[in-house]
């Protein structure tokens, strides 16, 4: 399937590569071509994008600060469910020696 678009939008584009391309905005392209030609040209790049599963430097670098924060957070529950676990235990058990001797 082919999607076509004016002559101008062909012209101004021709010398962009991939990332530039990928990087515009939609009100870029809107300013640029117009609502109606800036608006489609933005659904396709978008369909290509995630087509290709292109991520920008901000997404990808996002995506690895929640996961390292996920991880964090994963972590600090397991320990607290270990050192939790461990004090309900001796809690109960203090409260054993404690009823025995009363």
């Amino acid at each position: 399937m082919f999607i076509f678009f004016q002559f101008r939008v062909h012209d101004e584009l021709f010398a962009f590569d991939g990332k530039k391309l990928f990087a515009m905005s939609r009100p870029d392209l809107i300013s640029a071509f117009g609502k109606l030609e800036g608006t489609r040209l933005f659904s396709q790049i978008t369909i290509s994008r995630n087509t290709q599963g292109y991520t920008t430097g901000k997404s990808s670098e996002l995506r690895k600060v929640l996961d390292r924060h996920r991880s964090r957070i994963e972590k600090d529950k397991d320990s607290d469910d270990d050192d939790n676990g461990s004090d309900d235990n001796e809690g109960e058990e203090s409260r054993v020696a404690r009823q025995s001797k009363a």
